[in-house]
């Protein structure tokens, strides 16, 4: 673990460091789950808050949004799962394309199920803007409410995607922090 602290307080300084591994690292031992936080702090830091804020900003300047999350991770795929864009792609652009490719993707009728749900959703919005329609479920625009369309074997729709961390990563760690992890 010196590893991690030895690289997160050069990058945050030393309070904000140390806020960073109490939140992340803390009673983990083993070193696939360390790799996992890691992941994590990673992505929350420099994918996930920076498209929040995003969001947000298009939101706030009067632009529709629609945000997503793709909670499912295919029965063949276990290791690195939280790895979005590998583990998720079959879902937004659609597995077994190609026919002469066998995969085990959508070999459970949920996940083929899951997968059509997605790209009827992508065709809607790629042709009028809006991917909703009445034969699918509601995927609200991202508003003041911060409402998102999680994607699972059970569609839903939830608030405020990852509050927690956006709390953590705006409040907890000073603000010059997060503008030198953003730009």
């Amino acid at each position: 673990m010196g590893f991690i602290n030895k690289h997160l307080t050069p990058l945050f300084g030393v309070k904000s460091a140390e806020k960073i591994f109490k939140e992340y690292f803390t009673n983990v031992t083993h070193p696939l789950s360390i790799l996992d936080n890691l992941i994590e702090m990673t992505t929350d830091a420099l994918v996930i808050i920076p498209l929040i804020q995003t969001a947000q900003f298009l939101r706030d300047g009067e632009c529709t949004v629609y945000f997503y999350e793709i909670e499912h991770t295919s029965h063949f795929n276990t290791l690195f799962s939280d790895l979005t864009v590998y583990t998720r792609l079959p879902f937004v652009f659609g597995g077994n394309i190609k026919p002469d490719i066998k995969t085990t993707l959508g070999s459970m009728a949920g996940e083929r199920r899951l997968y059509n749900l997605m790209m009827k959703h992508w065709i809607n919005f790629a042709l009028d803007g809006d991917p909703n329609s009445p034969d699918l479920s509601y995927w609200p625009s991202f508003d003041a409410k911060e409402q998102y369309k999680l994607f699972n074997l059970t569609i839903s729709v939830r608030q405020r995607f990852r509050q927690y961390r956006m709390d953590f990563w705006s409040k907890v760690i000073p603000r010059n922090v997060t503008i030198i992890l953003i730009l």
